[in-house]
């Protein structure tokens, strides 16, 4: 009696994550296996490998694009962000992380309401992340050969038109960068963006690479 409960629990809690899943066929199948809440011979066996398999899908890589755009914007320093790519290579999506670093996905914290690839909000606190663009080209140009890459992170627009270079000098110029230092921290990011590869774009006309 008490074996039979256990296997009517048992049978409850996996039909609840299979049929979780609206597009699991083997669900049905399953459930047509048991008589009055008792598994037949070897249902219980298949019931659990199905569960397993419905329960172990892969988040869609959107889901690990919209954390690593979190991560990068509470990062604090530039180990965070060498931890961020160990993630990133440890993620179902490794074989493609330059996709997370080309996608205009995340959320824009400054003037821009269009998302923008992950390196443009180093301009959210240019202080702290002076650093960040040099430690995502070293990773791409001088660890993985790929400077295609590198170019394609700080290059590519968002829905605005704005590339890095944009993004960060329309901040300089509408005078956003007011703290101790930041300006200056802003002013050092272009002169480094504009040494290996930076490009404007919307600003094409009025700003230009010293």
């Amino acid at each position: 009696m008490i074996i039979s409960k256990y296997l009517v629990i048992l049978f409850t809690f996996y039909s609840t994550l299979l049929l979780a899943d609206s597009t699991c066929l083997e669900c049905l199948e399953q459930r047509s296996k048991y008589i009055e809440g008792r598994p037949t011979s070897g249902a219980l066996e298949s019931l659990e490998r199905t569960a397993k398999k419905v329960t172990s899908k892969v988040a869609p890589k959107e889901e690990y694009q919209q954390r690593f755009c979190t991560q990068f914007e509470i990062s604090e320093d530039t180990v965070d962000v060498e931890t961020m790519f160990e993630d990133m290579e440890a993620s179902p999506y490794e074989k493609n992380i330059s996709g997370f670093w080309t996608t205009s996905s995340c959320r824009a914290s400054l003037f821009s309401k269009a998302p923008v690839p992950i390196i443009f909000n180093t301009a959210n606190d240019t202080v702290k992340n002076e650093e960040f663009p040099t430690v995502v080209h070293d990773y791409f140009v001088k660890g993985k050969k790929s400077p295609e890459v590198w170019l394609k992170a700080i290059n590519t627009t968002n829905s605005e038109g704005y590339t890095f270079l944009d993004y960060l000098q329309y901040n300089i110029d509408r005078g956003y960068y007011k703290g101790t230092g930041t300006k200056d921290a802003a002013l050092r990011i272009v002169s480094y963006l504009c040494r290996n590869g930076g490009v404007y774009s919307k600003l094409k006309n009025t700003a230009r690479c010293n």
